[in-house]
């Protein structure tokens, strides 16, 4: 729901949790943490002092689970790390299984999604950087 509301407005998601501060702190664990429906996936703002331009994330998918995430601001590009386990990122219908450390770069106002075909959670790390 708060992607929509993010994409209605043309603001990173972040945006709409942005603070003054000049220094941000981000703990695993701690401060906002963005479930989805399902609680499968659980997204959590690295730093909520968003820029219009980049915003950071730990992400968590749940065991043998899938996200579908809707498709993001047009010309959005997005750089996923596994932190660790191991994952599939499916990008108009082409999969890339990825290890821990290995990272992936690919268009995010298209179709993609992540599969966890393991019995153990994978953490990835987030960039999304929005097109002008």
């Amino acid at each position: 729901m708060l992607w929509k509301i993010s994409k209605s407005l043309s603001i990173p998601l972040m945006a709409l949790f942005s603070s003054g501060s000049s220094v941000s702190l981000s703990r695993a664990g701690e401060g906002l943490r963005i479930a989805g429906d399902d609680k499968t996936w659980v997204v959590e703002p690295i730093f909520q002092n968003a820029s219009d331009e980049v915003e950071m994330c730990r992400a968590y998918l749940q065991p043998n689970s899938t996200y579908c995430p809707e498709q993001h601001h047009f010309n959005t590009t997005e750089i996923v790390t596994v932190m660790s386990g191991e994952i599939t990122i499916t990008v108009n219908e082409e999969p890339y299984h990825l290890n821990q450390y290995d990272s992936v770069s690919f268009r995010a106002d298209k179709t993609h999604s992540y599969t966890n075909h393991s019995d153990d959670v994978v953490v990835l790390h987030i960039i999304l950087k929005y097109g002008v």
